[in-house]
């Protein structure tokens, strides 16, 4: 089991921001967030590793550019794979809310991460951030003095086969490696399809 390890960082405003700004990231496989979720924290869909915060959505001039470079960049990279195997909590430095976090290893990610960063410095988009990057899922944000929801993991084993753009509340993925991502709606008729005809 891994046991939880505290780091300071300031979580209020990103959590705060959430919506109204422009991220890429890595979203949990459904069946892999299920397990790790909390229950009455964030749910299972919204669990993902931040590789870019790229600040207020205002601020992307051209987000269909924005989409385009990312597009490009999946179809030279393949699929992350690793390891769920850390916790931690990021401890608030100018107030009292604390971020509740497991920590992905994945093989390649550092390359992977700096690849995309310098996709991005291409088109000369800044990353505002005052920290380094700590790969992480975060779980649950809570109150300094509300006991932890968690005190420790056992591994577990996850890949990472898509990329995702977040505007606000519009997210669009891109399969790594020239995966083909389906939506919801096509997996369900292909499943569907599957069964009339005995194969599934």
């Amino acid at each position: 089991m891994a046991h939880l390890a505290a780091l300071r960082l300031n979580v209020s405003e990103a959590h705060q921001e959430e919506h109204r700004s422009a991220t890429i990231a890595l979203f949990v496989p459904l069946d892999v967030a299920e397990k790790i979720a909390l229950p009455g924290f964030i749910p299972p869909e919204e669990l993902h590793v931040t590789l870019a915060f790229l600040g207020e959505l205002g601020q992307i001039d051209n987000p269909d550019m924005l989409k385009g470079v990312v597009a490009e960049f999946a179809k030279m990279t393949e699929p992350l794979r690793g390891r769920i195997n850390s916790l931690g909590r990021f401890v608030e430095t100018e107030g009292n809310e604390h971020a509740i976090y497991v920590g992905p290893d994945l093989k390649d990610l550092a390359s992977f991460r700096q690849s995309l960063v310098h996709q991005l410095e291409r088109m000369e988009l800044a990353m505002p951030s005052e920290h380094g990057f700590t790969p992480h899922i975060t779980l649950a944000y809570i109150h300094e003095d509300e006991p932890f929801p968690i005190e420790s993991i056992n591994p577990i084993s996850v890949s990472f086969s898509t990329i995702s753009v977040i505007l606000g509340d519009e997210r669009t993925d891109y399969g790594l490696g020239r995966q083909i991502v389906m939506s919801e709606s096509q997996r369900e008729s292909i499943s569907l399809w599957l069964k009339r005809n005995g194969n599934e």
